[in-house]
């Protein structure tokens, strides 16, 4: 096990902008909910996040097993209007959540392509009226209706 104290200094040792993202058993969230017992998580994670411009709290993915919570760190100069042209590829830190605690926390190589695509893949199907973070629901139907162009 590693604690959230210890992840947060490995976060910040540098100012390096990274990607962390957190997964969780979808049964521990509320489903009318997700958007608030997601946040719930990253508040024990990273207290006082709100506050701090490092983060950005981007989306919520839920499947019906489990559920990534996708956060950047450091990237100043993520542009909400045009990130669906493209996103730079950042290094992936997966948290695994369990019970309160933080099981795990490493870094993923094979994960930082497909976090980008799949994030831009998000702002382009929410289109421009949405706010972060982007909820995406796979346990139910998902449409998407002002996509951007």
């Amino acid at each position: 096990m590693i604690t959230f104290s210890e992840i947060n200094r490995r976060i910040f040792e540098d100012n390096q902008t990274k990607r962390i993202l957190i997964k969780v058993h979808t049964s521990i969230l509320e489903p009318h909910n997700y958007r608030a017992s997601t946040e719930k998580i990253v508040n024990e994670a990273f207290p006082g996040w709100e506050r701090d411009e490092r983060f950005r709290f981007l989306a919520i993915e839920v499947f019906p097993e489990r559920t990534y919570i996708a956060i950047d760190i450091n990237h100043f100069d993520y542009e909400f209007d045009t990130v669906h042209k493209g996103m730079p590829v950042l290094p992936v830190y997966i948290l695994r959540y369990r019970q309160g605690r933080a099981r795990s926390f490493e870094r993923c190589p094979e994960a930082d392509e497909d976090a980008s695509k799949n994030l831009i893949y998000l702002h382009w199907a929410h289109g421009y009226d949405a706010a972060l973070p982007l909820l995406e629901d796979h346990t139910s139907r998902i449409v998407h209706s002002n996509p951007r162009e």
